[in-house]
């Protein structure tokens, strides 16, 4: 059952608690490798971008936390990439 996207567009919710509490869900999911290929990282991180700067700490928070774990999931990928691309020729 896919019900990562339900989760992340909450992200935006005028709701501070809403918004929160979905935060809080995917941080949660974060913590299972099981949840990973749910998720889109790319739509999650466009979602948070605005929690970011937000007034409630809370919320601000949960958004780092969130952002510190996509790059971690990323990190291993960009890692590979870089290597693969210092093994070309330059042009």
């Amino acid at each position: 059952m896919i019900i990562y996207p339900e989760i992340t567009k909450r992200f935006k919710s005028s709701n501070s608690k809403v918004a929160l509490f979905a935060m809080q869900a995917a941080i949660e999911a974060f913590k299972t490798n099981e949840a990973a290929p749910d998720m889109n990282l790319k739509y999650m991180f466009k979602c948070i971008q605005d929690s970011l700067i937000h007034k409630n700490n809370e919320l601000r928070d949960a958004a780092y936390k969130i952002l510190k774990s996509i790059y971690e999931r990323c990190r291993e990928d960009a890692a590979e990439f870089t290597q693969n691309c210092s093994k070309l020729r330059p042009i």
